[in-house]
């Protein structure tokens, strides 16, 4: 689907939780009403599946460096370095993908 990137889905003991990651707060809004996500709602919402729940959109305040560890000296760095190189000057590994 258009912006997603990801899901984790688990429990608790009774509490089942789904946490899906978007490119955009508004891409969840396309499959909401609609095939299976639309069965998943009738059930929620119907009179014998749950005691309650909550949905929530979050929007990160701030994303926090992302640090690499360095294959030459294990140091641990930031991957948006400009120089690309640890503070003894080892090049760092490819910056991976997060979200």
């Amino acid at each position: 689907m258009e912006g997603f990137i990801g899901a984790v889905l688990g429990s608790a003991g009774k509490h089942m939780f789904t946490i899906t990651a978007w490119e955009h707060p508004d891409n969840p809004r396309q499959f909401m009403k609609k095939g299976a996500h639309k069965q998943a709602v009738d059930r929620f919402f119907g009179p014998d599946f749950t005691a309650g729940g909550v949905t929530t959109v979050w929007v990160p305040e701030r994303i926090n460096t992302m640090w690499v560890r360095c294959g030459e000296c294990a140091e641990m760095s930031s991957a948006d370095a400009e120089s690309g190189q640890c503070r003894n000057g080892h090049g760092l590994p490819e910056r991976p993908s997060y979200w």
